[in-house]
């Protein structure tokens, strides 16, 4: 009783590689990296060969990208979660961590074992980038999307409304947040460009300005601030607050 081994680089076109003894594991060295390599068995007696089996395949080739890469504040420490790729036959090995104080200017920073999770406790008070790649025994995958630890950018879509001597301010939480916003600050100023800090509001995307006098024209501007800091002031917006008419 002995087996025959069948292979192929194309499904379905495998060929005789090798014959071995009645047993029922096969390693097959010598193989290129970055090949699909297609294999199928079959069963000999001394009647003669029988049938082949199912058809089984191993790519050859490092992981696919890490999924869904996200960032988490907490405390004075950020912490990276992912999903494992998605495509490769071969187990993941460790994953490397990238990081850098440039989107897109990530380096290496160390190397983990086949974990999820990451921690870094150096990250807190500064703004970093950070991407991650999956190792195997053939070598290392392309690196994920990137996340950032940075303070958000400027609000989207800032407006203000006018009223009997207040004005009503709406804007829309910027499209890059690094990690979460925690509240607003609202700024204001009687002259174009001249807004200085008025106050800070909650995560909210509206502040009515009360208490204001009419016949006076109001500019303001918003910033966005998270734990890592205040962002960037939105776009100017106005309100011209008409005196009431006269009997």
């Amino acid at each position: 009783m002995n087996y025959k081994i069948y292979r192929s680089t194309t499904s379905g076109s495998e060929i005789y590689l090798t014959t071995i003894g009645n047993v029922i594991t096969y390693t097959n060295t010598g193989l290129t990296n970055g090949t699909t390599y297609y294999y199928k068995v079959s069963a000999v007696n001394a009647v003669g060969e029988g049938p082949k089996s199912n058809e089984a395949l191993v790519s050859l080739t490092v992981p696919s990208t890490p999924q869904n890469l996200t960032i988490t504040y907490g405390g004075s420490q950020v912490t990276l979660n992912w999903q494992a790729p998605t495509g490769g036959d071969l187990p993941i090995t460790n994953y490397k961590i990238y990081k850098g104080t440039n989107s897109g200017g990530e380096a290496f920073f160390t190397t983990i074992g086949n974990v999820l999770t990451y921690t870094d406790s150096s990250a807190f008070g500064s703004t970093y980038y950070y991407k991650v790649s999956a190792v195997n025994v053939v070598g290392e995958g392309p690196q994920s999307s990137e996340v950032s630890w940075t303070v958000p950018g400027a609000p989207v879509n800032f407006y203000a409304v006018a009223g009997n001597q207040q004005a009503t301010l709406n804007w829309k939480a910027p499209t890059s947040n690094g990690v979460p916003i925690t509240n607003y600050k609202i700024y204001r100023g009687t002259a174009s460009g001249g807004e200085t800090l008025l106050i800070a509001v909650g995560n909210v995307t509206t502040y009515t300005n009360t208490g204001l006098t009419n016949g006076t024209t109001y500019y303001y501007k918003v910033s966005a601030v998270n734990a890592v800091g205040e962002g960037s002031l939105s776009a100017e917006s106005m309100a011209q607050l008409t005196l009431p008419n006269t009997p």
